[in-house]
């Protein structure tokens, strides 16, 4: 499993790499006096070699189509949304657990190393794809220990 989320209608989202490629949804549903869990759709997720997919904001599925090209779908409509062409200065192997949309999901942020070991971070539009900012930082920081915050 790559990744696994409760979404906002309360089903549950799992996502699966190789060989699969799919995220999965599941609903609980009462059966015999019992709540269990079940499959009740999935996404068929394209292959590559270098797949990655993580659930954000509890309801949406970004799929790493390409070292430079990212898929947007809604888990709970299971519809296709946005393409976000990446800024090409990023490196490939971009640290996938570091991206984030903003409160109102009109802003994408992505934390990445670019070729020279620097930190950078993109944020790009929900409505378009585009990317509208970026800020490269020179010294060493540790990532792991940041989170973004958005403003309205």
């Amino acid at each position: 499993m790559d990744d696994i989320a409760f979404l906002e209608n309360g089903d549950l989202s799992i996502v699966k790499g190789k060989p699969v490629y799919r995220a999965y949804i599941f609903s609980k549903l009462k059966f015999n006096w019992r709540y269990q869990w079940a499959c009740k759709n999935s996404i068929e997720l394209e292959k590559y070699d270098n797949y990655r997919c993580k659930i954000i904001k509890m309801e949406r599925c970004m799929h790493f189509k390409t070292p430079h090209v990212i898929t947007q779908w809604d888990l709970i409509t299971r519809k296709f949304e946005m393409q976000y062409i990446l800024n090409l200065n990023l490196r490939e192997d971009f640290l996938s657990n570091l991206f984030e949309m903003n409160s109102n999901n009109a802003l994408l942020a992505i934390v990445s190393h670019t070729e020279s070991k620097s930190l950078a971070v993109c944020v790009y539009s929900t409505k378009s794809g585009r990317e509208i900012a970026n800020k490269t930082f020179s010294e060493t920081l540790n990532y792991e220990n940041y989170e973004f915050v958005f403003c309205r």
